[in-house]
């Protein structure tokens, strides 16, 4: 069975294989259906990552034979829950299909690939992959977030008004709602003589955090 789009030029006719063309499938309740009647799955991709349809068939419990790229690494277990070939080689690819059709070995690859697909690959696992990198990502931002404040902080109290602005100005393009940041460039702006600037950075940081006590008095003081 051959699904999805194909070269028109390929001849199909050579051999004694009956090859039935069902071209683009849009039915995901038929598609269901043709993997549940096939054997395994085969997969000639040259170059690609991560195929959904490779995983869509091993779900189904579908060993796939495919040519060892991108991240098809990611998804077969070579002779585990499918057969990966060399890249371009098509007796290769035909000894893999030969050797997954082995009765020997096809109960044990089909429940391997039903288990991997479950274990790495459902929805609930890929949401808690997702949570987790985000989760990193917001430590690592807050983590250089403070590195900066005391790096900007540091350069202030050494007398180095205007790079420690630069340095405040910079987190505030990354954390536009940071009253604390906020509170330190009106700081800076009052060390600058610039009163009118000072007050309305005071302003908005009393707004985003007005039971700051040390904002409170900055606010009070440029008023």
């Amino acid at each position: 069975m051959l699904v999805g789009s194909y070269p028109e030029k390929v001849d199909l006719k050579k051999g004694n294989v009956i090859v039935h063309l069902f071209g683009f499938i849009n039915s995901e309740e038929i598609l269901n259906w043709y993997y549940s009647v096939a054997d395994l799955f085969v997969l000639p991709l040259v170059e690609g990552n991560i195929s959904i349809s490779a995983i869509e068939a091993m779900c189904c419990g579908l060993p796939v034979v495919s040519f060892v790229v991108g991240g098809m690494r990611d998804i077969i277990d070579h002779k585990e829950t499918g057969y990966l070939a060399r890249v371009g080689d098509i007796e290769d690819l035909a000894e893999g299909i030969r050797w997954i059709l082995n009765d020997n070995r096809y109960r044990r690859l089909s429940f391997n690939c039903r288990e991997k697909v479950l274990d790495r690959f459902s929805l609930k696992k890929n949401a808690e992959k997702y949570i987790e990198i985000y989760k990193n990502c917001i430590k690592t931002k807050k983590v250089k977030r403070n590195e900066l404040v005391g790096w900007g902080e540091d350069l202030f109290r050494n007398k180095k008004i205007d790079d420690a602005l630069k340095v405040f100005e910079k987190l505030r393009e990354i954390f536009p709602e940071d009253a604390e940041v906020l509170n330190n460039i009106c700081v800076i702006w009052w060390e600058k003589k610039d009163f009118n600037n000072a007050f309305n950075f005071f302003k908005k940081a009393f707004k985003l955090k007005p039971n700051s006590k040390e904002i409170e008095i900055n606010y009070k003081k440029a008023a």
